[in-house]
């Protein structure tokens, strides 16, 4: 439905969790269509800690708290995650609001 707005790529991983040393892994890299802007939103980190975002990003795609996007040849993880439903199906997701 809104396929039209989405009009870049940004490389997404999954993040499939950490090995016993803390490490995160992460799934092999897809490539995505989005919509992204740079932006400074002060987003806080479920032990309290803030953090500055440095882009926003919408998209149609699953994407979670901890996943992995590479956009404009940085790293980010997704700090945060908002969902915005269907006007007309309100149980289906019209598009995701994220902040790396």
């Amino acid at each position: 439905m809104l396929e039209h707005l989405f009009q870049q790529t940004v490389s997404y991983e999954e993040s499939l969790g950490k090995n016993e040393y803390g490490t995160v892994s992460y799934a092999e890299p897809k490539t995505i269509w989005v919509r992204y802007e740079g932006t400074n939103k002060l987003v806080r980190m479920e032990n309290g800690e803030k953090i500055e975002s440095q882009y926003s990003l919408f998209t149609d795609h699953l994407v979670k708290v901890g996943d992995r996007l590479t956009i404009e040849g940085k790293k980010l993880i997704a700090l945060e995650v908002t969902q915005t439903p269907d006007p007309n199906n309100p149980q289906d997701v019209l598009f995701r609001e994220v902040y790396t």
